[in-house]
């Protein structure tokens, strides 16, 4: 067997992205996706955005909900 990864085509290596960045990849998938990556710089390019993004969600909310917003919520809740 090779030590060589696999080689995937973008379709492939996007539908790993989420696994591939929660580590939830087998080793040979992720080094086939690490492959991938390091030759496509669209497929890059998607990676680095996706991690931006989380970290972002993952981060302080850094505005308050508007007044009417929460009334909306208060009042919906209270009906449960």
């Amino acid at each position: 067997m090779s030590d060589k990864p696999r080689k995937l085509n973008c379709d492939e290596a996007i539908r790993l992205l989420f696994e591939f960045l929660d580590n939830e990849l087998e080793q040979h998938d992720h080094a086939a996706v690490e492959a991938h990556l390091h030759e496509c710089r669209a497929c890059f390019s998607r990676m680095e955005f996706d991690k931006r993004l989380r970290s972002m969600v993952k981060g302080p909310v850094k505005a308050n909900a508007p007044e009417t917003l929460r009334q909306r919520i208060k009042k919906i809740a209270d009906q449960f």
